[in-house]
């Protein structure tokens, strides 16, 4: 177990570092042997977490969707509503602590078709595990009528990755963006409720 948090740390630490790397010179300005340097690895040890520079990118929404999995059992006891709300809570605040990492992994995926695609199963995955929340909701009349949960989900997830883009062009308030989720995911819930 301390091995897999050594190497869970490591991982982090790489992505991180490149991260900023990325920042301050851009990703196309940025070799492999410099993010090594930076972290003090060789270049087999970054072979053995990133097959290729822009597998950093992609780590983001895998990193993202891991620790859905590894926290949604945690928001168990609360309703639906507040699991919703607690799991866009906890995707945005690494973003907060990190801000810059938004506008990089942006840039680079409009700039990738490829690397767009690739994200595209985390986004299916993410879309997959909201949607049977919705669909829970709407089995325990959590969710009243009968929204297409499809479309719920969709709406949801639009206004989450639209407050992500909103926020880091117009460099808010960190706060700003938890409150800028929660209160147009409120808007929403209300919505189906009526």
């Amino acid at each position: 177990m301390l091995r897999e948090a050594k190497k869970k740390a490591l991982k982090e630490k790489i992505f991180l570092q490149s991260m900023r790397l990325f920042v301050e010179k851009g990703f196309d300005h940025v070799t492999i042997e410099e993010i090594t340097q930076s972290c003090g690895i060789a270049k087999g040890t970054f072979y053995n977490y990133f097959p290729q520079k822009e597998s950093i990118l992609l780590y983001l929404g895998s990193s993202q969707m891991e620790f859905i999995q590894q926290n949604i059992s945690k928001y168990a006891h609360l309703e639906i509503k507040e699991r919703v709300f607690q799991l866009f809570d906890d995707l945005t605040s690494r973003y907060l602590d990190h801000p810059e990492l938004i506008k990089v992994f942006l840039s680079e995926m409009i700039r990738s078709s490829g690397l767009m695609k690739e994200e595209q199963k985390t986004i299916d995955h993410f879309r997959s595990v909201l949607m049977k929340m919705i669909d829970e909701a709407k089995q325990s009349k959590q969710i009243v009528g009968n929204p297409s949960s499809e479309h719920v989900t969709s709406v949801l997830m639009a206004i989450y990755f639209y407050s992500l883009v909103n926020w880091s062009i117009v460099n808010s308030d960190k706060k700003e963006l938890k409150s800028m989720v929660r209160n147009q995911l409120e808007m929403v819930w209300k919505g189906i409720h009526s």
